[in-house]
């Protein structure tokens, strides 16, 4: 027993003595402050290659873009279908190929909705006899060769999500069917919508909202059109296609009406659709449209709207077709028309989508995700939307892996998605983050989303989190415009000068919008608070056009992108460039490239129009904004102290330097509410958020945006307000929570 003590007395002596050691090297090693790092360490706290960033653009090829797109463009990729699962396993075939560390896909059982095959949706205007004498057109008319050939395979336009069914009587003119819209119908014309067909037009608001609007203010059913004031703006009938990008007569908008609020799919909110996920009925959520919603080409409306009767619209609801436009109800006398029908054939069901996922693991930090995503799935051929990004991200995978093959690889890991169902209301990502939001809240360092890669060639059109808006621009000046004009030579110089702040300072900062919704970046944004990048090339807004004029047709085919808008793919490249340049950026650092005196300065922005537009009436009801501006003034300080600091980080450091970059990346999610906006409590980002009342835009502060709209049409005033000086407070407490996350750690 005796010696048997001894020995573990010797032994626990040995352990003691070891662990002794190791944690002496330890102090001793980070005792030495800037004493160079030990051979062991220095991967540790390398920065990039230097040389990469230049070969990684060369790699770049405009040719194999073309490629990937000529593919991607050679069929239907509809979400739900074979067809589109197909395209999905062509992805991952080609990360394979490219040898990436890992590509597989993951999949999801969601909510769709689809035309009956069968039985064709359309609307008619019936004579005094209820004789159907004029249908609206089943299908696009072919106009070349390469829509003769693709037409046919594509899915009828449709409004996915609109209730089916039949329904008949008079119609009524509603504009763009906004709020505004209807109100002033309302209370300024005298004309009831209750129990009226309404007839609107594309633009200015997301579509689903438009349904919302008409079936609160009793429609029973909705037309929407493109009008040609809209979509042809300045072009003549030589630029329509398959001669231009213009909208004929007879191209249709397909797209979603669901309004869930940022909940993902309608049956499962606020959870991943998996199959052992609990589902409530379709008559359980308020995100289906309840009234039949169809849309058609301006040439079908112009025989709706020439038969309108009623007084004339206003002359800003006046369009771009050859008539008078009235807004009912009723039909005017000179027609044969006395009634309007739409018959609707449109049924939802569950089917399988699929996301992609392609993984380069880092080499120092893997569990800090880079993340770069693209919609695949599209009504049509998608060569705009969202196949030029598809086409653009595989290239960008194939020249990350030649970087690879010559000896690099990132410090942190590189993540690369294609998402499903975006065009449905963003499905596929919104359902990723869902299953996955704890490990993105700990993890994502930046999500950077390319949907519609080139939709023109004009001007740059990012939409940036604040705090990545400097290393965008940095970017910018790195990469040469794709081609050569006056304005500059770098992208940032044409960018500031096609798209400036202010026009008349020569020294003008390039204009960046906040991010909405609308595309993949949202659920990454507004439910878990990770800073986004969201890239495209776009048109000149003097075009007078709202979106590309061929938007969800028929006709966005491959010869529209390679022969119309960007002949030789140097536009593509050039985001395929800015978007692997950004990638590089924030995935080889030592230090994170975030700015969060940026994000001071967007809250002075942001504080400053909030009391342009809204200050007198808030002052006027008793709700003061004092509290916003001091915790502004604070998170301020604590910003420019934060970036004094991290100018002497001992970068020889790892656990400073991971400390630091903590800070850096999760200041964005000191902005996120876990109980969301009012009514809305799925957006829960403070800051930003989609427009209550357009999902495509977002709006500064929008509990207090919000809450200020539903308060000025309130018929209690007094409640109303307490609930926006409530949201004030909210606000107020999340920045300054923001700023105590910049303090130094205890």
């Amino acid at each position: 027993m005796e010696t048997m003590s001894k020995t573990r007395v010797l032994l626990l002596l040995v352990v003691v003595g070891v662990v002794g050691i190791g944690v002496g090297v330890l102090i001793g090693y980070f005792s030495r402050g800037s004493a160079r790092a030990s051979p062991e360490f220095a991967d540790l706290l390398s920065e990039g290659d230097a040389w990469v960033a230049e070969a990684l653009r060369e790699e770049i090829s405009a040719d194999n873009i073309r490629e990937n797109l000529r593919y991607l463009t050679s069929g239907p990729h509809l979400a739900g279908t074979p067809d589109s699962k197909a395209y999905a396993d062509w992805v991952v075939q080609k990360w394979w190929e490219q040898g990436l560390d890992s590509a597989y896909i993951t999949d999801y059982n969601i909510l769709l909705s689809y035309p009956d095959a069968d039985n064709h949706s359309y609307i008619a205007l019936l004579d005094e006899n209820g004789v159907e004498r004029f249908q609206t057109s089943v299908f696009e008319e072919a106009v070349d060769e390469e829509t003769q050939a693709s037409l046919h395979t594509l899915v009828q336009p449709f409004n996915a999500y609109s209730a089916p069914g039949t329904v008949t009587g008079d119609v009524v003119y509603v504009n763009y069917a906004r709020v505004d819209d209807f109100e002033r119908l309302r209370d300024q014309l005298s004309i009831d919508v209750t129990g009226k067909v309404v007839i609107a037009r594309y633009g200015k608001i997301f579509r689903g909202e438009k349904a919302k609007y008409a079936q609160q203010f009793g429609a029973i059913g909705l037309i929407l059109y493109t009008d040609p004031k809209d979509t042809v703006g300045s072009g003549g009938e030589r630029d329509f296609y398959p001669n231009g990008w213009y909208l004929p007569g007879t191209g249709v908008q397909r797209g979603n009406v669901l309004n869930s609020a940022g909940a993902g799919e309608p049956l499962t909110p606020g959870y991943p659709a998996k199959d052992y996920m609990f589902r409530i009925e379709e008559n359980e959520t308020d995100a289906l449209a309840r009234i039949p919603v169809h849309p058609i080409g301006y040439s079908d409306a112009w025989h709706i709207l020439n038969a309108i009767g009623g007084r004339d619209a206003p002359a800003d609801w006046a369009g771009g077709l050859n008539i008078t436009y009235r807004l009912g109800p009723g039909f005017d006398t000179a027609s044969w028309a006395r009634s309007i029908t739409m018959k609707i054939n449109v049924q939802n069901e569950r089917r399988d989508i699929f996301n992609t996922v392609g993984v380069i693991r880092g080499r120092v930090e893997p569990d800090r995700y880079v993340i770069l995503g693209n919609h695949r799935d599209s009504w049509t051929l998608g060569a705009v939307d969202p196949s030029s990004g598809t086409a653009v991200m595989v290239e960008i995978t194939r020249a990350f892996m030649e970087m690879v093959r010559r000896g690099w690889r990132p410090r942190r890991t590189l993540i690369f998605c294609t998402w499903d169902a975006e065009e449905y209301g963003i499905h596929g990502s919104v359902e990723h983050v869902e299953e996955f939001h704890r490990i993105l809240g700990e993890r994502a360092v930046v999500y950077i989303n390319v949907d519609t890669a080139v939709r023109a060639t004009y001007t740059l059109r990012p939409r940036i989190s604040p705090s990545a808006r400097q290393e965008v621009r940095e970017a910018t000046k790195r990469l040469p415009w794709p081609e050569t004009v006056p304005e500059g030579s770098t992208m940032y110089d044409v960018w500031r000068k096609r798209s400036p702040i202010d026009p008349n300072d020569p020294d003008t900062k390039p204009n960046i919008k906040l991010l909405g919704s609308g595309s993949d970046f949202a659920g990454f944004l507004h439910r878990v608070g990770i800073s986004c990048i969201d890239l495209s090339f776009t048109f000149d807004p003097a075009l007078g056009v709202s979106n590309y004029p061929l938007y969800h047709t028929g006709y966005e085919t491959f010869h529209l992108q390679a022969d119309i808008i960007d002949p030789g793919f140097k536009f593509n490249r050039g985001i395929a460039q800015l978007w692997a340049d950004l990638a590089l950026a924030f995935s080889d650092p030592v230090i994170l490239p975030f700015d969060l005196k940026e994000y001071a300065d967007y809250l002075w922005v942001m504080h400053s129009d909030l009391m342009a537009e809204y200050g007198t009436d808030l002052t006027n009801h008793g709700v003061s904004a004092d509290t916003l501006e001091s915790a502004i003034s604070n998170f301020t300080d604590a910003a420019q102290s934060f970036h004094g600091r991290l100018q002497h980080i001992d970068k020889k450091n790892p656990f400073e330097v991971r400390m630091y970059n903590d800070q850096l990346m999760q200041l964005e999610r000191a902005f996120i509410d876990p109980l969301g906006l009012p009514g809305r409590p799925f957006y829960r980002h403070t800051l930003m958020a989609p427009s209550k009342h357009n999902k495509y835009v977002s709006d500064p502060f929008p509990g207090l945006s919000d809450t200020i709209f539903d308060a000025e049409r309130s018929t209690d005033a007094a409640a109303a307000w307490r609930e926006v000086a409530k949201q004030m407070s909210i606000i107020t407490f999340n920045i300054q929570s923001a700023a105590s996350t910049l303090m130094t750690p205890a």
